[in-house]
């Protein structure tokens, strides 16, 4: 026997994607606060751009890399 999934209404499709928008962007926030780097976001757009690449914009915003954590 097969068990079937509840199936959602749009509205309820369309409320689970804006928690999953809004999970990612405290996560990437704490990140941030956490001390993010732009070589870090970098990585991170370069290996999932679909995922990361909405925060391109804080590249410019985010501290550089110190040149001891590079090494």
């Amino acid at each position: 026997m097969t068990s079937k999934k509840p199936v959602m209404t749009q509205a309820q499709m369309y409320y689970a994607a804006v928690q999953q928008a809004a999970d990612a962007d405290r996560t990437f926030n704490a990140l941030v606060q956490g001390g993010m780097t732009r070589e870090t976001l970098q990585k991170c757009i370069d290996h999932r751009p679909e995922l990361w690449g909405r925060y391109s914009n804080w590249l410019e915003k985010l501290p550089q890399a110190t040149q001891e954590a590079l090494a």
